[in-house]
């Protein structure tokens, strides 16, 4: 079982290996060629240095004089030179196409990602935890790609060095290349192994990395930086990462002696083959049988094949424990896309357009207890619907559902009658526009901040002015250094904006797409802004709401109460639906609600 699992992961790390020469070909064909010929150019040209230094200390050792005199050993040491001049010149010239292929490869990796993103339309491939911390390790990691390259080409360039190697060797001593890779060769397979099981085959030592990393990255976050400031946490998180890390390094210090002692054996053994082949050939020329050259030629031909079989086997050893970069990078541009529906909105005049929910139970990733469940549900077209609750009753799920961020767990959810499976993914969001919760704030301009809300206007400024219009963004302009084109957040040097201007822009955001779109749905989108920006943005959601189906997700009940129709959610569940004036007769927990919020007006 062991054997077919090494031959098992052999074959996986060969496929893997190929694959990145792959990405590598494709990212610059010009320089992956370049660099490689010069990896190989440089590669034989030590061994031909060493085959000329032999052949001018043969001609030495017979006849100085007539070594003077002789164009076949001139014309050797004028080679010698040339080539010694030529391998000086190949390191600059490879370094500087090296770093350019860097380069080109770290952005056609990021492409890569950022196309493979764009195919995954569910939210829960994106809060994978584990996934997640995957994809960023081989984001911007230009260490990783650096070491990658420079291994892959420390291969090639070592089997040139094995082949040269073996090549000259065989000529003196037949046997010896070929006992010395036995000798070498098990010695490397034993380090891979343990690379692999101290690197990447043991879970423990993964989740003791995983908090480390954490626990040193705690105190450095901005966003975390008020909290840990005012609780003064950083000595907490030090002691946790010291802790951490001494458990991590007794750990790995086992698997560090195991291959010290077998290092140390099979050093020894690979000592004594070449310390006795040395004695040999030494003997051997003593009695005349070699030249000083072929002495010479052996010293320097079995380093090279020490340094080259080291070299070819730095991919597997080093890559056992760097190659889980590749491998989740594999893994997830691998990953399987879901199936599209190649059909388009149809439009719907009945008198039941807009949503329906039917048997719906939806569950996050990793929990067993269910996060919505509706037996039945209709929102309504054309009216503006709020759906209220408490924290956690599921108001946020039921929009991301609607929106297809997710899709549910069990049943099924319709829009004018239709399937929201039987849409096109990317077509059906094109008629959607929304305010998250969690809005983005992007590090851009103020006018690229509104227009990444209908991309293709993103140039448009008459656009961009009438969603600014309708938000009240325009409000903000005389305060705002460069108007449109100033520069918000602080990440490159921009402007900074409070809570509630950053939710006004937000908001602009979601109405450049308002004329195209038939679904308008806002999650709390006013919770930072004064009564009056309020009041005028609900007026706006007002006169949209024809021939639309516009949802609100509010706590604030006096909003709720300008909605044609009133959602209560309790624990996941619709527990009350209906006109505010309805709900108030009814007396339940919507009634209920509102008579607190009420209380702190009266």
């Amino acid at each position: 079982m062991k054997s077919l699992n090494k031959v098992y992961h052999t074959y996986k790390f060969t496929r893997e290996t190929l694959a990145s020469l792959k990405m590598l070909w494709k990212a610059d064909k010009a320089g992956f060629t370049y660099i490689m010929l010069i990896k190989i150019l440089e590669s034989i040209i030590q061994p031909l240095l060493i085959w000329l230094s032999t052949k001018v200390i043969d001609d030495l050792s017979k006849d100085p004089a007539a070594l003077l005199n002789s164009n076949f050993t001139f014309w050797i040491i004028i080679t010698f030179i040339i080539l010694t001049i030529t391998a000086d010149l190949f390191n600059p010239f490879f370094e500087v196409k090296k770093r350019l292929l860097v380069a080109k490869l770290q952005m056609y990796i990021d492409v890569l990602i950022m196309k493979k993103a764009n195919t995954l339309e569910s939210l829960e491939f994106f809060e994978d935890k584990e996934l997640y911390n995957k994809i960023r390790s081989f984001r911007n990691n230009e260490y990783w790609i650096t070491m990658w390259i420079d291994l892959i080409m420390k291969s090639f360039g070592g089997t040139v060095k094995i082949i040269a190697s073996v090549a000259l060797l065989f000529s003196l001593l037949p046997w010896y290349p070929f006992l010395l890779l036995v000798v070498s060769i098990p010695k490397l397979i034993k380090e891979v192994n343990l690379n692999q099981a101290t690197f990447e085959g043991r879970p423990e030592l993964m989740e003791l990395r995983r908090r480390a990393e954490y626990y040193t990255s705690v105190p450095l976050l901005p966003q975390l930086a008020q909290e840990v400031k005012l609780f003064h946490l950083t000595p907490f998180f030090k002691e946790k990462y010291v802790k951490t890390v001494q458990k991590l390094s007794a750990t790995l210090s086992k698997d560090q002696r195991k291959l010290a002692v077998h290092s140390l054996l099979w050093g020894l053994i690979q000592s004594c083959v070449i310390s006795f082949s040395i004695i040999f050939i030494i003997y051997s020329a003593i009695n005349n049988e070699v030249s000083i050259g072929s002495v010479v030629l052996f010293l320097g031909m079995t380093i090279q094949l020490c340094e080259g079989v080291n070299e070819y086997f730095a991919l597997i050893a080093i890559g056992a424990r760097e190659g889980r970069h590749l491998r989740n990078l594999l893994n997830f541009i691998q990953f399987p896309n879901p199936k599209r529906v190649n059909s388009s909105l149809v439009e719907s005049q009945e008198k039941d357009s807009g949503f329906y929910l039917s048997q719906v139970d939806f569950s996050y990733q990793n929990s067993e207890e269910s996060s919505l469940s509706i037996k039945k549900l209709h929102i309504p077209q054309g009216k503006i619907t709020a759906l209220v609750g408490e924290n956690g009753a599921g108001k946020t799920t039921l929009i991301k559902l609607l929106l297809r961020l997710y899709n549910p767990s069990q049943g099924s959810i319709y829009y004018n009658n239709k399937n929201l499976n039987d849409y096109d993914s990317t077509e059906y969001k094109k008629k959607c526009t929304a305010v998250l919760q969690d809005f983005v704030r992007y590090e851009m301009l103020l006018r690229e901040n509104i227009g990444l809300g209908d991309v293709k206007n993103i140039n448009n400024i008459h656009e961009i002015q009438l969603a600014s219009d309708k938000s009240n963004v325009k409000e903000l302009l005389p305060t705002l250094t460069d108007g449109y084109d100033t520069q918000l957040g602080k990440l490159f040097g921009g402007q900074e904006l409070s809570g509630g201007q950053w939710q006004r822009i937000a908001i602009g955001r979601a109405f450049m797409r308002d004329k195209e779109a038939e679904i308008l749905i806002f999650d709390e989108p006013t919770s930072a802004l004064d009564p009056y920006a309020e009041d005028e943005i609900l007026r706006v959601l007002s006169n949209l709401a024809d021939n639309k189906t516009v949802i609100i997700v509010t706590h604030r009940l006096s909003t709720a109460k300008l909605a044609n129709h009133i959602i209560y959610l309790d624990k996941g569940h619709v527990t009350e639906q209906g006109t505010h004036e309805e709900l108030i007769i009814k007396d339940g927990k919507y009634a209920e609600l509102y008579s607190i919020q009420a209380k702190k007006y009266s």
